[in-house]
Formats: C-alpha cells, structure tokens, sequence
C-alpha cells in the first residue's frame, strides 16, 4: 500500500485496480485481513497527512513572520492594503494560504513592532538629548541667567539642536539651566564657607595675639585699646581681622581679653594689700622691683599672681 502510494482518501476498489496484481496482494490469506490492513493504512495516511498539513502551516506562519522581520519599510501603522502590495511578490506571504490569516498574524505583529518602534524613538530621543545636552554645556557664553530665546535663535542650525522637537530643546535647556542654578548655589555655598572658616581663623589667630601679649606682659590691665591697636597695627593677625565683613571685632576681642585682665588685676592688688597689711610692711619709693618680689615671694598663695599684675600692684602702692 505504502510503496504504491495509496492515499487517505482512496476507496477499497481504487486501491484493489493498482495492487490485484502485486504478489504482496496474497501476503494476507483472507479477504477480511486485507480490508481491515487496508483501513489501519488508510487511518496512518490521514494521520500523516494532518502532522505533515500542521507542520507545513506552522512554516508558513515562521516564514510569514520572518519576512515581515526582514522588511526595513513595513511600519506599525501601514494599512493592510499597503502590506499586501509591499509583499505581493514574495512566496513567503502567499504560503500562508487564508488571507485572514496573513491578516491576523500582521496584527500581532505590529503590536510588537509598535513597541520596538517606541522603544527606538525613546532610545534616539535619550541619545539626542544627551547630545543637545553636550552642546550647551560647551557654550560658554549659557549662564544660568541666560534666555532661551538667545540660546535658540544661536544652535538652531546645529544638527544636535535641530533633531529635536522645540519642546524636546526647551525641556533639555531648562533643565541644564537648573543644574546651572544649583552648581552656582552650591558654589556660593562653598565659598560662603571658606569664607566663614577664613574669618575665624582670622578671629582665632588674633586670640592668640592677644594671649601671647597677655603673657608676656605686652598688655595688661592698664593698657588701652586705643595705645594697643597703635602698636600692633601693622600687625598680619590685626590687619587679617580688620579684613572680616562679620564676627567679632578686634576691639570687641580685646575687650574680652581686657576684662578678665582687669578682673584679674583688681582680685590681685586686693591679695597683695591685704599681704602688706598683715605683716605691717611700708612699700617706700626706695623700693626696687625686684625686693618688692623677693618679700611678697614668702606669701605662697601669690605663685598665682602673674608677675605683670605684680608690677602693677607695686607701681600702684608707690603712687600713693
């Protein structure tokens, strides 16, 4: 049956005129053995026509696809008219026998190609605008001021300004703009606090002016700010000081330093009457410094008594 290509749809008396005459014809004794051969054949045909029918469509419909694949013109939005004259010579489309079916797979198809044609255009927009971006951040002359109006009427001969839409352009200049607006906020904002830190460092290392005069006796309770600031000022530390636009003033710091000076001054003197009082000794103009040290050394509490407040307690006691 096989090797005379009987087919699905023959009948017993087709298939009997081509084999009566085949020596296999007697391979089976009776005639009810022949017949029931002759339908398993006839069931295995059709089932192998329906696999080989599925297969071959099922081609088709990859082939169908694989062409629409191919096509460089075919758009998401082209009519089925137009899809049937652009492919109208090509085998692939015509293998896929029901035009509603053509149809159908074009549909599903150019859903698909509808979002890769998006996802293109996003992905050519995202690459315009970061050209367009590098273009204005390579003119100098865009401040953060700067119109968009200027900027426009100047690229817009340039082929990274103009393949993109003018809101496309407006959008990408605004934003570049506030970038510019927070670069120069943060600038301003570094260089307000390299400018508070300078200040106090000026502040700081006028303190420190101060304190070393303090100890070496330069300024004591009895020196004004008026004669201080003459001779220091030439000074780098008062000049630096003088140069801050906020903060404490010199004078202020000094007035500081002058107060716990004279405080201290004040307590001291009171310390070393009460001393004098107590042992009965008379500081005389014949006095010298140095004896005026020696006898106040025994009282041991005055370790604490800086020696330029000493001098001034003793100047004092010879004025009176």
């Amino acid at each position: 049956l096989e090797a005379v290509h009987v087919e699905s749809d023959w009948t017993w008396e087709q298939a009997m005129r081509v084999i009566i005459n085949d020596k296999r014809y007697g391979a089976l004794k009776t005639l009810g053995e022949r017949k029931q051969a002759f339908n398993e054949h006839l069931a295995q045909r059709r089932k192998q026509e329906t696999e080989e029918k599925r297969f071959k469509q099922k081609k088709a419909r990859e082939d169908f696809l694989a062409m629409l694949q191919e096509s460089e013109e075919l758009m998401s939005t082209m009519r089925w008219s137009k899809v049937t004259m652009l492919f109208a010579d090509d085998s692939r489309f015509h293998a896929v026998e029901r035009d509603r079916e053509r149809e159908e797979l074009f549909e599903d198809y150019a859903v698909q190609l509808e979002h890769k044609e998006r996802e293109r255009a996003r992905e050519g927009r995202k690459k315009n605008l970061i050209q367009y971006r590098a273009l204005l951040e390579s003119c100098d002359f865009i401040k953060a001021n700067t119109q968009w109006r200027k900027v426009h009427d100047k690229l817009e001969n340039d082929e990274r300004c103009s393949c993109l839409d003018k809101i496309d352009q407006l959008e990408g200049f605004q934003e570049y703009i506030r970038d510019l607006e927070k670069q120069e906020d943060e600038d301003k904002k570094i260089q307000k606090e390299h400018h508070r830190r300078n200040e106090r460092k000026n502040r700081d290392e006028f303190r420190k002016l101060l304190e070393e005069h303090r100890s070496s006796g330069f300024l004591t309770a009895r020196v004004c700010w008026r004669d201080y600031s003459f001779k220091i000022k030439d000074h780098p530390a008062y000049l630096a000081l003088c140069a801050n636009s906020s903060g404490s003033t010199a004078k202020e710091l000094f007035d500081d330093v002058f107060e716990e000076l004279e405080k201290q001054y004040h307590e001291d003197k009171l310390r070393v009457k009460d001393f004098i009082k107590a042992v009965k000794i008379v500081v005389t103009p014949a006095w010298t410094f140095d004896k005026f040290k020696a006898v106040t050394a025994e009282a041991c509490d005055f370790v604490e008594i800086s020696e330029p407040n000493l001098k001034l307690v003793f100047e004092d006691l010879l004025d009176r």
